[in-house]
This record gives C-alpha cells, structure tokens and sequence, in this order.
C-alpha cells in the first residue's frame, strides 16, 4: 500500500510531463467515424482485422484495427486471437473466420456481431451492468469499447487479476469474487474521492499506475517471463538507445498478422526455399506478442554468457525510419556487464 505524500510526490511527477490531448483526438476521431449508424450500416470488409486490398496491403481502415492498433495507447488487446473479434479475416486461409456463438453462417454472424457493439454502446451510455455483463462479446474486446466510448466512466484495464493487483496497492477494500465491473466502479470512486487525484481521468490514472507505480514485486507471480534475447552485434546500441531489436527485414509490422500461422505463411513465401520457417516465425510473434512490458529479459551474446538484465518497458514498435532492425521494444537495462 502506497502512502498519500509518495502518491503526492509521484503524481505531480507524472503530471508535469503527461499530456492526453494526442490520446483524446484519436479516441474522438474514431467515435466520430464509428457511430452507431455507422456501424450498423458498415460491411464486412470495413470491420473485419486481416482484410486486404487490391494491392495486397493490409486494409488498416476497420474497426476492428483501429480499435485494436489504432488505439493501442488507450489500452492493449493484443495477444489474445483474432477470434476476439467475433469474425476476421484470415490471410492463411484467404477467407472469413468466425466465432460460432454468433451464428451458422458468415452473413448472420457478422449481422449479430454487429447487434451486440450497439447493443453494448447504448448499454454503456446507460450505464445497465447487467446487459453488458451478459455482453456476449469477448470480455477483453467488451470493455475496449466501453472505455473508448465513454472513458470517463470505464476503464481501460481489461484484466481482473489487474484490477485485484491495484486495489490491493491502493488499499481499496474488495471481494475478489466480485464481478470485474464492480472492482472498476470501486477504482473510478476511489480516484475521484481521493484528494490528489480526484482530477485524474481514468486514461491518465491507468498510465501512470503502470508508468510510475508498478513494479515485478506488485505483479503477480503468472504474471513474470523471462526471455533469452541474443544480441549478436547490436548490445551498445540496445544499451544506448534503450531497446531490443530484432532483424527480420524479410516481414514488415507484425501487428498485420493475427497469428503465427500467418507469420510463418509470410516468411516461407518470402524465403521461397522450400523450408518451414517457424523458428523465424515464432521469434516474430513472441516479439510483437509475447512478451509484455515487465518482463525480464537476459541479454546473451553467445551461447553462454550473460551480457546484461533488463526490464520490458515498452510496446512492440516497428520503425521504417531504422535501415535496420526495425522491429524495436524499449527496454531498461538495469544490468550490465558479463
């Protein structure tokens, strides 16, 4: 449990270097082009993550994306599948994936996915918890929604065990059987009761909770990895810029594949030797996917020695300003030397 004059001191910290306003026009110019009309009027193809165009890009103009990577400051969803969505588009198959819960075929899936968002933003500016408790999107996408739409009533953390980690380092009395919206109705009370931060919007909050208040000894035990990172000739630039990086010219943004099957279609067809890639594949999703910020990663520049300690601070960036080694997390170093 923090102390008020360490909150204090951290907060006003915080709060001479934050500013949301860069935050707010993306969140307000996706409300504004996702309306409810919109979205009930919307195809599949301007929904669905995966999609692509004539020209064989991604099509980066869906909801789906940019409530996913377009937002991604306002809250991560990356690392579950692409079936979070209810429907996508899958490059592996070149064809539509759907969650069967919504319906037998694509079409009627698709018209039922989109029922359900309205549904849960008009129950969101209602405020009917038990509608969108009994929600039947997927909790994680669910609550992104909900906090896009309305984020001064909803928070932008979408993990219970989260939510328990926090209320226990405030010192918030909780159930943990409670419901996940209950202990966010408990965190949003607390903040706009609490005199240093009673002014704090809910973006605001959650990001300096994990930028300045989180540490590995808060996160619970499931919550630590560790990873093997070999920086073959590049350890004084991750040292001096603060990173990890990692070379696979050969694939563009990881983030346009929703799963490593693609990946690895990718890179076997830009290898066209005739070999399974997975390896590469795999180092590719694990990057972008896999680890999160907080993980521990050991620095190894040969098969056996440790050249370095740090922690993961940083979401996965890919970089075309870098000639090389575009795909870049940022990382604290916190150890270094053999």
């Amino acid at each position: 449990m923090i102390d008020n004059e360490t909150l204090k001191q951290k907060y006003e910290e915080y709060s001479q270097k934050y500013n949301d306003e860069s935050y707010e026009k993306l969140r307000l110019n996706f409300v504004h082009k996702y309306t409810v009309d919109y979205i009930q009027n919307m195809t599949l193809d301007q929904y669905v993550s995966g999609i692509k165009t004539s020209t064989k890009d991604i099509d980066y103009h869906t909801f789906c994306y940019d409530i996913e990577i377009g937002l991604k400051n306002l809250g991560s969803i990356k690392g579950s599948n692409a079936y979070k969505f209810g429907i996508f588009y899958s490059t592996k198959d070149n064809d539509y994936r759907y969650y069967p819960k919504y319906g037998n075929t694509i079409e009627e899936a698709f018209s039922n996915v989109k029922n359900a968002i309205i549904d849960l933003i008009e129950n969101g500016n209602n405020f009917t918890k038990e509608e969108i408790n009994q929600s039947i999107i997927s909790p994680v996408f669910k609550y992104k929604i909900l906090c896009t739409y309305y984020p001064e009533r909803y928070m932008n953390i979408f993990n219970e065990d989260h939510y328990n980690e926090i209320l226990d380092y405030l010192g918030i009395s909780y159930n943990k059987r409670e419901h996940l919206m209950d202990k966010m109705d408990r965190l949003i009370s607390w903040i706009k009761n609490n005199e240093i931060l009673k002014n704090c919007s809910n973006l605001k909050f959650t990001n300096f909770y994990y930028d300045c208040l989180r540490t590995r000894d808060s996160a619970s035990e499931e919550e630590k990895h560790y990873w093997i990172y070999s920086v073959a000739d590049i350890w004084e630039k991750c040292i001096n810029e603060g990173i990890m990086a990692i070379d696979y010219s050969f694939i563009n943004d990881i983030r346009d594949y929703n799963t490593l099957e693609e990946i690895q279609e990718k890179c076997n067809q830009i290898m066209d030797d005739g070999i399974k890639h997975s390896n590469h594949a795999l180092a590719c999703y694990e990057f972008c996917n896999a680890i999160h910020n907080g993980d521990i990663i050991y620095a190894k520049k040969d098969t056996k020695t440790i050249v370095g300690r740090g922690i993961v601070q940083g979401d996965y960036v890919y970089d075309l300003n870098r000639k090389s080694y575009q795909h870049i997390r940022k990382v604290k170093w916190v150890n270094i030397g053999e």
